[in-house]
């Protein structure tokens, strides 16, 4: 074996043995872990926020879509009078969609 690699075996063993430094090195690994956790805790409370934020970007999306798509077959079906009540009447709108977009 090498001298460094011999003189290097030694503190290696000489730490392991070491109770000062098995503390020292279960509390860097307890550290570790913990800004392990936090990390993935702080990760994951981003990562819905994100989620949620594109969540509602794309339901929006898709709701205008629908509506754009809703007044555009009521005007085509003679309906256009009724469009601006959409807005004021729940029913009607639930209707207007059942007829024309399922």
């Amino acid at each position: 074996m090498d001298d460094n690699v011999k003189q290097i075996h030694k503190y290696v063993s000489e730490l392991k043995r070491s109770r000062e430094w098995e503390g020292r090195y279960m509390r860097f690994d307890e550290l570790l872990k913990k800004e392990k956790k936090e990390g993935y805790a702080e990760g994951h409370a981003e990562g819905l926020e994100t989620g949620r934020a594109e969540g509602l970007e794309t339901g929006r999306a898709v709701g205008e879509a629908d509506m754009l798509k809703l007044i555009s077959k009521m005007i085509e079906a003679g309906e256009a009078d009724k469009v601006k009540l959409l807005s004021e009447d729940a029913e009607l709108l639930e209707a207007m969609r059942k007829k024309y977009l399922v």
